[in-house]
C-alpha cells in the first residue's frame, strides 16, 4: 500500500511511484500534468493508454497506480478489488460544462434543461462529497 487507508494525498506524493495514465493528448492527462507542473510534482508514468478497462486491469495486476475520477472505478471500489485516496493539498478539480450548438437558438426549454442538469450535478456532487468551486 502506497498510502495509509483513509488518508488523502498531495500530488507531490506520487513522485517515485509507477503511474498508469492516459496518453498526453487525453483531457484528463492534460489536467493531471498541469496540476503536477503547477505544484512542482514529478510524475513517473510507466504506462500511457486511453483504454479505461486496460488501465484498471494494469492497476488490478499491481503494475502501478492511476489517477481517475472516482466514478470510473466505483464498481471496483465497491467490490473491494481496488482502494482509493482523494487527491488534495490542493484538490484536483475537473470543470464540467453544458454545451449546445451555436446555430441553434436557445429556447426556454434548453435553459430549463441546463438549469436542471446543473442542479442534478450539484446534488450528486454534494452527496458524493466532491469539492465544488463557486
Amino acid at each position: 500500500v502506497a498510502f495509509p487507508d483513509g488518508s488523502s494525498v498531495g500530488i507531490r506524493q506520487f513522485h517515485g511511484l509507477p503511474l498508469i495514465l492516459p496518453t498526453p493528448q487525453h483531457g484528463l492527462r492534460k489536467m493531471v500534468d498541469l496540476h503536477a507542473k503547477a505544484h512542482g510534482a514529478k510524475l513517473d508514468v510507466e504506462f500511457e493508454l486511453d483504454s479505461l478497462d486496460a488501465m484498471i486491469s494494469l492497476v488490478r495486476d499491481n503494475l502501478g497506480m492511476t489517477i481517475l475520477p472516482e466514478s470510473a472505478v466505483r464498481s471496483e471500489l465497491t467490490a473491494g478489488v481496488l482502494r482509493s485516496w482523494r487527491i488534495d493539498s490542493p484538490s484536483l478539480i475537473r470543470p464540467l460544462v453544458v454545451a449546445t450548438g451555436t446555430q441553434r437558438g436557445e429556447s426556454i426549454d434548453a435553459r430549463d434543461v441546463a438549469m436542471l442538469l446543473k442542479s442534478m450535478v450539484q446534488s450528486h456532487a454534494n452527496n458524493a462529497g466532491w469539492d465544488i468551486p463557486d
